[in-house]
């Protein structure tokens, strides 16, 4: 029961993730859930949510950061995916690389 949850969980995040590749050049593209940024924010915060070599990673508004498990961050994308909260908006961002670049504190 637990293995299957963790497995639906694990494809629905991939699901959420995968939805920003372009047709024509998925098949030359890292597809792994490492390759992939989540962006949840109004328009005065953002949130973003990131696999690393130990999990997922949540950084705050604030640049705090926070280790969560599938099942959190599936939580948190859920509400803003379902429309839940009209004012919550969602984005995903694919990169090239395995881990984002850590933004600056002055810009």
């Amino acid at each position: 029961m637990i293995a299957r949850r963790r497995l639906w969980i694990a494809m629905a995040l991939f699901a959420v993730a995968a939805c920003d590749c372009r047709a024509a050049s998925y098949k030359s593209m890292n597809l792994t859930n490492n390759s992939y940024v989540i962006l949840i924010g109004t328009k005065n915060f953002t949130e973003r949510y990131y696999r690393d070599k130990a999990g997922w990673l949540k950084v705050s508004a604030r640049g705090r950061k926070f280790r969560a498990t599938a099942e959190q961050v599936l939580n948190h994308v859920l509400p803003a995916l379902a429309g839940i909260k009209p004012n919550l908006t969602i984005k995903v961002e694919h990169h090239d690389q395995t881990f984002p670049k850590e933004r600056s504190a002055r810009g």
